[in-house]
């Protein structure tokens, strides 16, 4: 036995499978929830401290003993130029967080992706959700106490010291694809994962727009620091190491899992059947795709806030949840319809389609029915994930999943990084000329991707005839069957005159 080999633990894998794919439904349901409810009530808070803050007419000081900051209409004490203006600045605070949060994210999550297939998917779990339960504890404070945005911004360090919060979509799918047994599930598999993530955010919306009416932002604040410590419990007592560990584990190396992250791009020996540059255009086509998609939430978010259409926490709360629970529940079973009849570059194709066509719309829309309009096309623009993600994994082993998931989701953050970067700055210098240029640009995004994917598609689908031609048996391997058969039977009649002339 070669002594370099590893020996595996063994693991019972008795309904190891069902009994994780609920467990991890459960977590992220919550997990869902707790997120959300931070992200809508984030940019509100912003919205309206800078309002509070910068209205020429608005001199009151706030009450020092109230416990938040009150949410604002848009028509208050604010003209269209002002409110622009108040626009562009929130913009700007959004980018300062995700700047923060995904530059330490990056990094961070390069490293716990892979070492979470050395030391288990549970211990760097448990580490990202309880440094998420401290970032939102001293963000809760933040807004309660009312403290300058410099402080919120600082304390965002400690979501990027967790590795953001794809680490925990890094690690949740690692432990439900290992356990997959079928490639076939995979795609499924991950749209549920996203479906019950959904689900939690649909809900956090709606409620979270009530509360923010009548309590202000504080409360939402501290509810999604208490669905983060339930999510704590409930993964140390509940979830079981699912990963197959070595008997013998060698020191961690921080270093090495830098290099392991890349070792998908280097390495060809980590992939199944592909060849190294098949994998680099799925992920070119998946990052084009995501670019502007990551970046979407804030944005359509702040649009909504502002003139003309100056919708309140509530409205806002339930149209993003009606927009997610389309997207992602009802775009589920379209995209468990489409598996039955189609393959997986139709169903991206038509993604892409929808995309483009919502973002046009979106960015058309000064009233209420166009808005609708634009979630109602765009309600299979998610299927290229779960369908590009599930190319990917096929192509992986199963002992790298976790590398490759941590790719995934680091390309993601350097997505939502960029295109936050991209898109605010955009929506900060147009919005004064044409409030929806920025959704014009975000268009183009799709478009792109779904040119390079018909590239390829192409590209395969002319190899593949090639490969049929040469291998063809039908006429070639005749010839060369009727020209052994006349050699063999020349052979047997010089050996019978050798033996006759003996």
């Amino acid at each position: 036995m070669n002594e370099q080999q590893l020996l595996i633990t063994k693991i019972d894998n008795k309904s190891s499978w069902f009994d994780s794919r609920i467990k991890i439904c459960i977590y992220t349901l919550i997990w869902g929830c707790s997120l959300e409810m931070l992200n809508i009530s984030e940019t509100q808070y912003i919205y309206s401290y800078l309002k509070v803050h910068n209205s020429p007419t608005n001199h009151t000081p706030v009450e020092p003993f109230n416990n938040s900051i009150k949410e604002v209409s848009c028509g208050e004490n604010l003209t269209s130029v002002t409110d622009d203006y108040i626009q562009g600045l929130a913009s700007d605070w959004t980018w300062y967080m995700q700047l923060v949060i995904y530059s330490f994210g990056l990094l961070v999550m390069s490293v716990l992706g892979p070492l979470s297939d050395k030391v288990g998917r549970k211990p760097v779990l448990v580490f990202t959700v309880s440094l998420f339960a401290i970032t939102f504890a001293l963000r809760t404070y933040a807004v309660y106490a009312k403290l300058n945005l410099y402080w919120y911004l600082l304390f965002c360090v400690v979501e990027g010291l967790a590795g953001c919060h794809y680490t925990y979509d890094v690690i949740c799918l690692s432990i439900l694809n290992t356990c997959a047994k079928q490639d076939e599930s995979k795609p499924f598999n991950i749209a549920l994962f996203d479906t019950m993530m959904v689900i939690g955010v649909c809900a956090s919306d709606i409620g979270t727009g009530y509360l923010i009416k009548l309590t202000g932002y504080t409360y939402p604040f501290l509810t999604g620091t208490a669905l983060l410590v339930l999510i704590l419990i409930s993964i140390i007592i509940t979830l079981k190491e699912n990963t197959k560990l070595p008997i013998k584990q060698n020191p961690v190396n921080i270093s090495s899992s830098f290099i392991d992250i890349c070792s998908l791009c280097r390495k060809t020996n980590t992939l199944m059947n592909s060849t190294r540059q098949l994998f680099l255009m799925y992920i070119l086509v998946y990052f084009t795709n995501e670019f502007p998609y990551m970046a979407n939430g804030s944005i359509r978010t702040l649009y909504e806030l502002g003139a003309p259409l100056c919708w309140n926490s509530v409205k806002v709360g339930w149209y993003t949840a009606a927009a997610y629970f389309c997207e992602f529940v009802i775009g589920i079973l379209i995209l468990k319809t489409f598996l039955l009849c189609m393959k997986d570059h139709t169903i991206a194709f038509l993604g892409f389609t929808s995309s483009v066509s919502c973002y046009i719309v979106f960015g058309f829309s000064s009233n209420d029915w166009t808005i609708y309009l634009a979630s109602a096309i765009g309600v299979i623009r998610i299927l290229p994930i779960p369908i590009i993600k599930a190319i990917l994994s096929r192509m992986v082993h199963s002992d790298k999943q976790g590398a490759l998931f941590a790719n995934i989701y680091l390309l993601e953050a350097v997505c939502r990084l960029g295109g936050s970067t991209l898109f605010n700055n955009i929506y900060h210098h147009t919005r004064p000329i044409f409030k929806g240029m920025v959704f014009f640009v975000m268009a183009c995004f799709p478009l792109c991707a779904g040119i390079l994917l018909m590239y390829m598609t192409c590209k395969n689908t002319q190899s593949d005839k090639i490969e049929i031609k040469v291998e063809d048996p039908t006429v070639q391997n005749r010839k060369e069957n009727c020209g052994c058969e006349d050699n063999l039977k020349k052979a047997k009649k010089e050996d019978t005159i050798v033996i006759a002339e003996n």
